[in-house]
């Protein structure tokens, strides 16, 4: 059996429930040695307590969280992107001096014996920021993965009817961190939005998450929350809990999950707005393509309900 995989989390968990499964993937699966989890993104002390509050229920304390960033790299957050937290539980009391996520960056990648894998699945403001403060931690790094940008036409359902590209809410977070991490001299891999829309849980499967115990009723509740904002929203997207961040997690310890193209890719855009785009002079960037998702959801599933 080989070792696993040291990964570093950085989240916006407590809005799209899908951070939430990514992270009991990262924290249950046995190929995966999760280090640490950075939170992004608005009210991130609030991130904070809710992703200590399921790491406890995982009995996971041995992995240190740090408080990012609330605003992008330039301070001017778009109105048009909303941060709010959808999630009230489960609700960890946090002490005072939380380490901050560049601490944990710092901390993680210092430490490191084998070189770590550094998932962003929010806006991309801590990792841009971080590593490029930290240029001598760059060898601690084995790759960044990051869920983002709306590259072509995506579909609300499998086989449904495609619309055009729009304004991906990770991207549109920080386009400036993301040009800023195309910029970084280390492997870049990207799950976008027009492939990772089409995967999500089906209903019985969504019920066996809801039986599996404690960590099962504390997703079931963040997975109502989502469910319900989304049927009162004025957005199209249809209802579903879909897993964004959990095919970047799944990925990286199992490669067959995913088909990779290596596409040249720009920012093009500001805030509420962004986009990545192909381009001739664009940075080449690994690409999910296409994933399996019979094999994505059996291996969450394995992983949350044990």
């Amino acid at each position: 059996m080989t070792d696993p995989v040291p990964i570093l989390f950085d989240t916006d968990l407590g809005t799209d429930v899908d951070d939430a499964i990514a992270l009991a993937f990262l924290a249950r699966d046995p190929r995966c040695d999760l280090r640490g989890v950075t939170t992004v993104n608005g009210d991130t002390r609030r991130r904070a307590a809710l992703t200590q509050a399921l790491l406890d229920l995982m009995k996971r304390d041995d992995v240190p969280i740090g408080v990012g960033a609330s605003l992008p790299i330039d301070g001017a957050k778009s109105l048009s992107m909303p941060v709010g937290i959808v999630a009230s539980e489960p609700l960890a009391d946090l002490p005072d001096g939380m380490p901050t996520a560049e601490d944990v960056f710092v901390e993680v990648l210092r430490d490191a014996t084998t070189p770590v894998h550094v998932v962003g699945v929010g806006a991309f403001t801590n990792v841009a920021s971080c590593l490029v403060a930290h240029p001598e931690l760059h060898e601690a790094v084995a790759g960044v993965h990051l869920m983002g940008g709306c590259l072509g036409p995506y579909r609300l359902v499998p086989g449904g009817e495609q619309h055009p590209a729009k304004p991906e809410f990770n991207l549109n977070g920080d386009p400036i961190a993301a040009a800023v991490c195309l910029g970084l001299p280390l492997r870049l891999r990207l799950a976008p939005y027009e492939v990772t829309n089409e995967l999500m849980f089906t209903d019985d499967e969504l019920a066996a998450i809801a039986a599996a115990g404690e960590l099962g009723a504390a997703l079931d509740v963040q997975m109502t929350g989502w469910l319900d904002l989304l049927r009162g929203s004025p957005d199209p997207d249809v209802p579903r809990v879909r897993l964004h961040d959990p095919l970047t997690v799944v990925g990286i310890v199992d490669p067959a999950v995913e088909t990779i193209g290596t596409v040249h890719l720009s920012v093009r855009g500001r805030a509420g707005d962004a986009y990545l785009v192909e381009s001739p002079a664009g940075r080449p960037v690994e690409v999910i393509r296409s994933a399996d998702s019979d094999s994505l959801r059996r291996q969450l599933l394995a992983a949350i309900t044990g």
